[in-house]
C-alpha cells in the first residue's frame, strides 16, 4: 500500500515554501493512525526556517525531527502510511509576532 501524502500547498507555494521540517507524529502513529506510522511536516520560507524548527522540536508529539530543502531536489518522503504537510503563514504559532 502506497502511502497517503496530503500536502496542503498550492502551486505558487511550492516555490515560496520549499523547506521543510518534519517529524514522526508520535500520537497518530500509536495505533490510532489505520494506515500505520504517521508524519506531520511544516513548510516555510527561508526566513521561517530558524523558527519553525525550533516550534517542531519544542512539540511533545513529534519526534525524529529532520529538514529538507527541497530547492536542492531533496523531497520529504519518510517511510509512512500517511504524510501530511502543513504550510507555514504568518498567522501560524511559529512565526506569528
Amino acid at each position: 500500500m502506497s502511502a497517503i501524502v496530503q500536502d496542503d500547498r498550492t502551486p505558487e507555494q511550492l516555490v515560496s515554501h520549499p523547506f521543510i521540517i518534519g517529524g514522526r507524529d508520535v500520537f497518530l502513529s500509536n495505533g490510532i493512525c489505520p494506515h500505520g506510522r504517521s508524519y506531520a511536516a511544516w513548510a516555510c520560507r527561508l526566513e521561517d526556517v530558524d523558527a519553525v524548527d525550533r516550534w517542531v522540536r519544542d512539540r511533545d508529539d513529534i519526534s525524529r525531527v529532520r529538514f529538507v530543502d527541497e530547492q536542492k531536489g531533496e523531497r520529504y518522503r519518510p517511510r509512512a502510511g500517511h504524510l501530511h504537510i502543513y504550510v507555514v503563514g504568518p498567522a501560524h504559532p511559529a512565526v506569528a509576532r
